[in-house]
């Protein structure tokens, strides 16, 4: 909860659950949240089309 950058995330009212996403459209979809958590893939970031790496690399040109 405390790596994100702009505090998106509030403790959850439920003792074990996962914190709660307050204003999901203001995510800046740096991943400090997906490398800091301590669970892997409990975390999966969905950036938005506009958002995403249109590209592919050499061997996939081949």
């Amino acid at each position: 909860m405390e790596v994100c950058q702009v505090d998106l995330f509030i403790p959850n009212p439920n003792k074990g659950a996962p914190p709660i996403v307050l204003y999901p459209g203001e995510c800046w979809y740096c991943g400090c949240c997906v490398d800091e958590c301590p669970i892997p893939g409990a975390i999966q970031l969905n950036p938005p089309l506009m958002n995403r790496v249109h590209w592919k690399s050499k061997n996939e040109l081949e």
